[in-house]
């Protein structure tokens, strides 16, 4: 009995282990780890973000060299003008400011030849709403001429040069040539193959009638004020007056 007593009180209790996962050292090793993995993902985040805005910008710089290579070839297409002439004004053609001047040269065509206009302005005439655009650099002239076109929808029905004085011309209109001029008979064809062009001139094409009045001051015997204006009716002197 004493025997079976001592064998008793040497026997140890020990005490069942615990899951690893329960352990303090597994617990920190755990929270170290997700950190970890948490760092990593903001660090990915930022180099996506910084990609990305480096993408971002290498595409604005490269629209905004497109845009600016664009801009540069339309100002070099625009300084490339027509000079503006009076054999340049002649060509510009006109239409019937009553059907919305549909075969008139178009205002894209104007600024293309002769580039932007000095003055623009809006009007209306017979009711219709019309725009008038104005170029002050003519050339050829011994004055200071200009031009103005008229146009309704973006197409000229009138055009009017001004102030516009012949170099030379070849031949001296007097007052005996002033007086063959014919109201009904003498047309402008021949007027100009008489005397040459005229130093100014307003042409327009309203309700189907086209209508010229040409004015004439140098190479005139006379007084040096001296002037001719002669009215032109789809071709055919109307009036005259000097």
């Amino acid at each position: 009995m004493a025997d079976h007593t001592k064998h008793t009180n040497h026997i140890t209790h020990h005490r069942p282990h615990r899951p690893f996962y329960k352990h303090r050292w597994f617990r920190r090793l755990l929270a170290i780890i997700i950190v970890i993995i948490i760092l990593v993902i903001i660090g990915l985040g930022a180099i996506w973000k910084k990609n990305a805005l480096a993408e971002q910008l290498h595409n604005s710089k490269v629209r905004f060299e497109q845009t600016t290579t664009n801009t540069s070839t339309t100002n070099k297409q625009s300084a490339q003008t027509t000079p503006l002439t009076y054999t340049a004004i002649g060509k510009i053609k006109l239409g019937d400011l009553t059907k919305n001047a549909v075969n008139g040269t178009s205002y894209q065509t104007l600024t293309q030849q002769f580039g932007q206009p000095n003055k623009t302005k809006s009007a209306t005439v017979q009711g219709v709403k019309t725009k008038e655009v104005t170029w002050t650099n003519v050339t050829g002239s011994t004055s200071k001429a200009k031009v103005k076109f008229n146009l309704v929808k973006n197409h000229v029905y009138s055009k009017d040069l001004t102030n516009y004085q012949a170099k030379s011309r070849a031949k001296s209109i007097t007052a005996a040539d002033y007086d063959t001029l014919t109201a009904q008979a003498t047309t402008y064809k021949d007027t100009i193959a008489t005397y040459g062009k005229p130093d100014s001139y307003l042409e327009q094409r309203i309700s189907g009638s086209h209508l010229l009045v040409a004015k004439y001051f140098s190479g005139l015997q006379g007084s040096s004020n001296a002037s001719i204006r002669l009215v032109f009716q789809d071709g055919v002197l109307d009036n005259s007056k000097q």
